[in-house]
């Protein structure tokens, strides 16, 4: 990859009913089952922000994200990209 060219990774994330779990899939890595520390949710409901208890995402640098985009230095926080669903 060129230092000007950018990927773009999918982010899917599938939470358990009782929102510990979060099975997260970046791209096209093996799922990362996680325990969730928290999660924000919209005024509809939806899960807007999940905060894992793990560190699963790589340098964000040249990177896209569809989805969800993750962030954090010493654990993954997952935000619902406006639109996705």
């Amino acid at each position: 990859m060129s230092a000007n060219s950018r990927e773009t990774l999918t982010v899917t994330v599938d939470l358990s009913l009782d929102a510990v779990v979060a099975t997260v899939r970046i791209g096209n890595a093996a799922p990362a089952v996680c325990k969730a520390l928290g999660v924000e949710r919209d005024e509809t409901g939806q899960p807007s922000k999940i905060y894992l208890d793990r560190f699963i995402h790589k340098s964000v640098r040249n990177r896209d994200f569809a989805g969800w985009a993750p962030s954090g230095a010493i654990t993954t926080v997952l935000t619902r990209i406006p639109g996705a669903r």
